[in-house]
């Protein structure tokens, strides 16, 4: 049970983040508006915990500092782990924070109260990174057209005449080459090991001078000469992900 409080606090602290949150919601509308976009699906959480346990992969993110139990700098540094595409905003009053928000990579961090004006540049930048990371790759699969989140591959195989892509959800083949598919893969987590393989650096189990291990038990072959390129790269991935 909590005390009275600890609920009053709560309250007070959820209610504030809710008209908080009301008045960016507006304020995105109003640039959504201004710049004729399609408007966004918006998901709004009152603690880090929430936001971290829901299904949603974000594309970009608002972030308060203060939060409880998990602070806004543990919550951003998580969410870069899980979903390093993801851009995060961060804003709050606390500007000494700022050096730990530089390592998960901040887009932007503005301090409050909002400046309306400086919200839409920020977000005008967002959505130009947003766009200039496009996750979707869209394969002709025999008669039918598939829609691809790049975030779901693991690799990339040319395979004879065909490209197979493997993902988190199963299988596809195309007759679209493999240098074509190659070069779609806009995400530096993307690593070519070998003539006829890509693979994705999220989904590495382990590695030798021969094969390359991943996830739903798929390896791929490494050519002798980029292994140790392909180590350096590997590392560096690793490094800025924890």
């Amino acid at each position: 049970f909590l005390n009275v409080t600890e609920s009053l606090w709560i309250f007070l602290y959820v209610t504030t983040i809710l008209l908080y949150v009301m008045k960016l919601i507006l304020l995105y509308l109003n640039f959504s508006e201004a710049n004729n976009m399609t408007m966004p699906v918006f998901h709004t959480f009152t603690d880090g915990k929430s936001l971290l346990s829901s299904n949603v992969r974000p594309d970009i993110v608002f972030l308060d500092i203060q939060m409880p139990e998990l602070s806004g700098i543990d919550v951003g540094n998580i969410l870069h782990n899980k979903y390093p595409d993801a851009i995060i905003i961060v804003i709050t009053s606390f500007m000494d924070y700022l050096d730990d928000a530089m390592r998960f990579n901040v887009f932007r961090y503005i301090s409050k109260p909002i400046d309306k004006d400086r919200l839409f540049r920020n977000m005008q930048d967002a959505v130009t990174a947003y766009n200039n990371r496009s996750s979707t790759l869209y394969v002709k699969c025999g008669s039918d057209y598939k829609l691809i989140n790049q975030h779901d591959i693991i690799m990339v195989e040319a395979s004879l005449k065909q490209t197979i892509i493997y993902t988190t959800n199963g299988n596809f083949r195309t007759y679209q080459s493999f240098s074509e598919i190659k070069e779609k893969l806009a995400h530096n987590y993307f690593y070519q090991c070998h003539r006829s393989f890509v693979i994705n650096l999220n989904y590495v189990v382990s590695h030798n001078s021969h094969n390359i291990y991943l996830n739903s038990n798929l390896s791929a072959d490494v050519a002798a000469r980029k292994y140790s390129d392909f180590k350096e790269h590997y590392a560096a991935y690793v490094n800025s992900h924890v």
